[in-house]
């Protein structure tokens, strides 16, 4: 098997798959009622869902966590959000809380800015976690003295964090989920764990769901995540694969997969060639201008180039006599 470009998937294969994958409405919808108490799962209304494209994680924070955030409806008529966190590093972090409340008052502000109008819209905050860590943090007021007296712990924010801590969770419970829930629950909590542990739950779950759980469109992007997660080289891992997989269902996704990303980096690597060739063109037409004492202005208009490149092709031309 040729080698496979992984692309923008590889710098943050976790995000990317959390992101692509739970953000399906159905599948949003399992993970909240299986992650949120039943009296506040039921009062959800998920046929007025809407999913928001904006994320609030900060780009120096997007290694470690990404996010999802929806909008639902609430019994009586009212409107909430679902914010989720995805936080993807080895340990727990004691300030996601304070880190959560950010992030909801950015919720609120929006809401201020487009809305204008009372009452804001509850924020529900769902945390998923698959670092080494067994304890996660899950109230916000634990981040203040337990021991202030109860007049200044009024003057202090406090609200729960749902957590679904995917270390500490038991393969019984996951077992509950719906099968598309399930995988994609058992793809995160065994991402940091080794691609057989990582294979073996899915294996057993493609045995039991056969064409229900392979047949779903969320299933590729699972398997492509497998291959971006393999350490090995293409060859090694198909190998590794016939050696590890039971089931020649997934073994069959998994190999079919694998071929579709190989023509895919075959494509994106003749599609950066053309590009590299275009600008290399151009920079040749820049350099045969600048020679016959064209302007810098007037080269890149003629090159198709910015002012700025053919001043730096210039720059280099000089050096260069």
């Amino acid at each position: 098997m040729a080698s496979i470009s992984k692309g923008p998937l590889s710098k943050s294969p976790h995000d990317r798959f959390f992101r692509s994958y739970f953000q399906r409405p159905d599948i949003l919808q399992a993970l909240a009622e299986f992650v949120l108490p039943s009296d506040l799962y039921d009062e959800l209304d998920f046929t007025r869902f809407s999913l928001d494209i904006d994320t609030h994680v900060e780009r120096k924070q997007s290694t470690r966590y990404s996010d999802l955030s929806a909008s639902v409806g609430y019994r009586g008529g009212g409107a909430a959000k679902l914010y989720l966190l995805f936080e993807h590093k080895s340990w727990s972090d004691s300030w996601v809380t304070l880190q959560l409340l950010r992030y909801m008052a950015r919720i609120w502000s929006r809401h201020e800015r487009e809305i204008h109008t009372l009452p804001l819209p509850p924020v529900i905050p769902i945390v998923i976690y698959h670092g080494r860590s067994r304890r996660t943090r899950t109230d916000f007021a634990s981040l203040f003295d337990e021991e202030m007296p109860a007049s200044m712990r009024r003057c202090c924010p406090s609200f729960r964090v749902e957590t679904l801590n995917l270390t500490g969770l038991e393969s019984d419970a996951i077992a509950l989920a719906p099968p598309v829930l399930a995988a994609g629950l058992w793809a995160l909590k065994n991402a940091r764990a080794g691609i057989r542990k990582l294979l073996a739950p899915i294996d057993r779950l493609v045995q039991r769901w056969g064409e229900q759980l392979v047949g779903d469109r969320n299933f590729d992007i699972l398997v492509e995540y497998i291959w971006q997660l393999s350490p090995s080289e293409p060859r090694e891992f198909a190998a590794g694969v016939e050696r590890m997989v039971d089931n020649a269902l997934l073994r069959e996704e998994i190999m079919s997969a694998g071929q579709k990303l190989v023509e895919q980096g075959r494509k994106e690597g003749r599609e950066e060639g053309r590009d590299e060739g275009r600008k290399q063109e151009r920079a040749d037409t820049a350099l045969r201008l600048l020679a016959r004492g064209f302007s810098i202005d007037e080269v890149a208009d003629l090159s198709s180039l910015s002012a700025e490149e053919v001043r730096r092709i210039d720059e280099n031309r000089k050096k260069r006599r």
